[in-house]
């Protein structure tokens, strides 16, 4: 069962879906986030460029701007649909990932580690593909 993280605004009301994978811009690395909890306690701390996004279960996407280093913390919630997790900003993007586009960024990600065959690596839904990396993180 998927968990969500409801933050309240009145324009949106932006969930996000966990678990989730961070994808860094210029990198292929796919980092697992299971819980806002996990978030706060791995992820709060990355220094954050304009591409990195936050896809969720259902394959909505976040971008995700450190408040510290952008100046982000001064948004304005109701208006730009974004929440804010310990000083990094989410913002809701109207992309939408679908299966096939999150399990390429999966093939890609796996290529780079040049340890399993990408041609089978197949998924029935975004959020067995998210999870798929929370096995290969168990393995390290």
């Amino acid at each position: 069962m998927l968990s969500s993280y409801h933050i309240y605004n009145s324009k949106e009301t932006p969930i996000i879906n966990w678990p989730c994978m961070f994808k860094l811009e210029g990198d292929n690395e796919l980092l697992y986030v299971d819980t806002k909890q996990a978030f706060t306690l791995q992820y709060t701390d990355l220094i954050l460029t304009e591409g990195d996004c936050l896809i969720d279960s259902m394959g909505q996407s976040f971008s995700v701007t450190n408040g510290s280093v952008t100046g982000c913390s001064e948004i304005d919630n109701s208006i730009t649909n974004s929440l804010t997790i310990n000083n990094v900003n989410l913002i809701k993007q109207t992309r939408i990932f679908t299966v096939e586009e999150v399990t390429h960024l999966i093939r890609a990600h796996e290529f780079s580690k040049a340890e399993l065959c990408l041609t089978k690596i197949h998924f029935l839904n975004i959020r067995d593909a998210i999870n798929s990396l929370c096995i290969d993180n168990k393995e390290i």
